[in-house]
């Protein structure tokens, strides 16, 4: 069993045509992979490694081992016909503790991608709504696991905004108001001042093929009409503005 899931591992990912859905954090990559399930191959990586691939993504329950996660993906992959398209969604190759076997890591690098923009805003929305409830906005567990996630990337983000950051989380999770407006605040602050940065470093620095830019809808539509005519990447794109 172990051989023939190591065995798919190494030759499948070369079988398939993976198209990789990217965009800044917030943006709704989960969202459209989800949509596109209904019509297209997909691979969910962040649901088969229980992680949702940033230094705050882990889930509720604990993260698979690797045999346990190579076996899943092994899986996943061989429900997949040869010569198919498969939609995954952009990650690293260390989401968590798991590890993305070579041979997937190395097709995913070369393969074409889309990439999905939003308002600032929105994205904020969106993140609050996928890490936070009505019956979390003042859960001293979740306000001491955020802090521990910003500890992590303290010196990556430097000394000034990490400690806005802190202040801000504190406050959040420490005021008698049910609202969202101080936790979007934290939120809004941390991807400008770092999640926004590193990825838009991360694709300057990229020499990966990009074929689109647009809204989620936008991207969906030219996925599912199998629009191929190369976009250039332009650096007036607002992905890659400076804020």
């Amino acid at each position: 069993m172990r051989n023939k899931c190591l065995q798919i591992l190494t030759e499948k990912p070369a079988q398939v045509s993976f198209f990789v859905i990217s965009g800044l954090t917030g943006s709704g990559k989960t969202e459209l992979l989800n949509i596109m399930s209904q019509n297209h191959y997909i691979i969910d990586l962040e649901k088969l490694v229980a992680h949702r691939g940033s230094t705050f993504g882990a889930i509720q329950y604990p993260q698979p081992s690797t045999a346990s996660f190579e076996n899943s993906l092994a899986l996943a992959l061989s429900r997949i016909p040869a010569g198919s398209l498969v939609l995954v969604e952009d990650e690293s190759r260390f989401i968590g503790k798991c590890v993305l076997p070579e041979p997937f890591w190395k097709e995913m690098l070369i393969a074409p991608r889309v990439v999905i923009e939003d308002s600032l805003e929105n994205r904020a929305e969106r993140i609050f709504r996928d890490y936070l409830d009505s019956d979390s906005l003042r859960d001293s567990n979740k306000c001491q696991y955020f802090l521990e996630c910003l500890d992590r990337i303290k010196d990556s983000m430097g000394g000034l905004a990490h400690k806005s950051v802190t202040e801000k989380i504190k406050e959040a999770f420490s005021s008698s108001m049910t609202d969202s407006q101080l936790h979007l605040a934290w939120i809004l602050e941390l991807l400008s001042s770092y999640y926004d940065s590193c990825y838009r470093h991360s694709m300057r620095k990229s020499k990966k093929e990009i074929l689109f830019f647009g809204s989620k809808e936008e991207v969906a539509e030219f996925v599912m009409k199998g629009k191929g005519s190369k976009l250039i990447l332009q650096e007036s794109s607002d992905l890659l503005k400076i804020q």
